[in-house]
């Protein structure tokens, strides 16, 4: 080999490890940048100093994490976690381990009993404690007359709110329960499974999506970990595919994050919805108020009535996240179809009350974590902020949609009747 080219490959090889140097180090300067803008650490820590929690740590983050379960798909178990087991200062579970509500007072005689499904909000996340739930709250405003069952699950779907009445039904007489009625705070749970169910292997076909309606949030998940249980531990290829991919992720990841642009305020990304997507949604859309239509007739069975509360969001104040409008605008289409049930939209419900703060010269609603987070929050703003973050609520804005669901829970104009499943528009096989 001539010595010119020997030269110029020692050149090439210099530069080309100069440049990894460079993008290695620029990566890990992201990475710490990134850590501490997005260190929760701090905001917890912030909690503390300001005695909105006990603890520095965040305290709903065991109730996140779901162990797989014979009727639900997936729950909380309390003999499987100690943190759970131990009961902190902020959530207990109770022997159902559902989140317990202290005011249910157990006498000689039945009650009337209030079942409250939902997902995370309604279990209670962001609340300082047991007493600071939506339903626990709402139990104070109305008295000792009910016993309220708080049956909400964080990440739980429509589909997992029925299955959670029918087991509750099952154990009907030992709930010391002489009537029933329901109240369902959801949405956003149901609008967030499109996303999951999007990653799966089955969204690919059109019968795979069909299955995936009503799947949990979880699914995914328990999927791609059935997918490397099923791959041979000795197969060196997958193995080195693992390693290589891991080592990528360390060295490169923040600067891969940077280039493609992905913005973490929007649960979708920049990808555009599809056809499939959009019949995806549409489909997901209806089994939603399917499951709320059988609520409905089983309640209605027992002589009770089903309210539906579609839940508050903050995300519903953005004009910037098109793909969330749409998905909205999809449910709202179907609310606009319904005639059978007791449903109350407050999907903007605390938005314009939301505490406000100046960004780019535009006065935006933020949520504590994202006020914390930017650090724009003061301790005297803590009572106009109705949002924990903006999905859950702080115990103001738990008490403010306690207070708005006592309004119509009692309301002489309330449905008492059934949903017709046969009707062509509630079928799931038509569209």
């Amino acid at each position: 080999m001539k010595l010119e080219n020997i030269s110029k490959i020692r050149a090439i090889t210099t530069v080309f490890f100069y440049a990894i140097t460079l993008l290695v180090g620029v990566n890990f300067y992201l990475g710490k940048i990134n850590y501490k803008k997005n260190k929760d650490s701090d905001f917890h820590n912030k909690l503390q100093e300001i005695n909105y929690y006990e603890e520095n740590y965040d305290p709903y983050l065991e109730s996140s994490r779901l162990k797989i379960n014979p009727t639900y798909y997936f729950s909380i178990q309390k003999g499987s976690n100690n943190f759970l087991n131990s009961e902190s200062s902020v959530l207990s579970l109770n022997k159902y381990n559902f989140r317990k509500n202290p005011y249910n007072k157990f006498i000689d005689r039945k009650k009337k009993c209030i079942f409250f499904t939902g997902s995370s909000a309604t279990f209670g996340v962001g609340v300082t404690k047991d007493n600071k739930t939506i339903p626990s709250q709402l139990h104070n405003i109305i008295g000792d007359e009910y016993l309220i069952y708080n049956l909400a699950i964080p990440s739980w779907n429509s589909r997992q709110e029925l299955i959670s009445i029918f087991n509750a039904l099952y154990s009907l007489n030992q709930l010391h329960c002489k009537s029933v009625k329901s109240i369902s705070f959801t949405g956003t749970a149901d609008i967030n499974n499109i996303y999951f169910s999007s990653k799966s292997n089955l969204f690919k076909t059109k019968e795979g999506r069909f299955i995936l309606i009503n799947a949990p949030e979880q699914y995914n998940i328990l999927e791609k970990k059935l997918e490397k249980l099923t791959k041979i531990e000795s197969n060196i290829k997958y193995n080195l595919r693992i390693i290589v991919s891991k080592i990528y992720q360390q060295l490169f990841g923040n600067l891969n994050e940077l280039i493609s642009h992905k913005k973490n305020d929007q649960i979708f990304g920049d990808k555009k919805f599809n056809t499939n997507d959009k019949e995806f949604i549409y489909m997901q859309s209806k089994a939603f108020f399917y499951n709320q239509f059988l609520i409905n007739n089983v309640i209605n069975d027992l002589g009770g009535k089903h309210i539906v509360f579609i839940q508050p969001d903050l995300k519903n104040s953005s004009s910037s996240d098109h793909k969330w409008k749409y998905i909205n605008h999809t449910y709202t289409n179907q609310i606009s179809k319904n005639s059978c049930l007791n449903l109350v939209d407050l999907r903007t419900f605390l938005n314009k009350e939301q505490k406000k703060y100046n960004i780019n010269g535009n006065f935006v609603p933020l949520s504590l974590k994202a006020a914390i987070k930017e650090k724009l929050f003061k301790i005297e703003h803590m009572n106009s902020h109705f949002y924990y973050d903006d999905s859950h609520f702080t115990d103001n804005g738990s008490f403010e949609i306690a207070k708005e669901i006592s309004n119509h829970i009692f309301s002489q104009g309330l449905l008492g009747v059934k949903c017709d499943l046969l009707k062509p528009e509630f079928s799931q096989q038509n569209k």
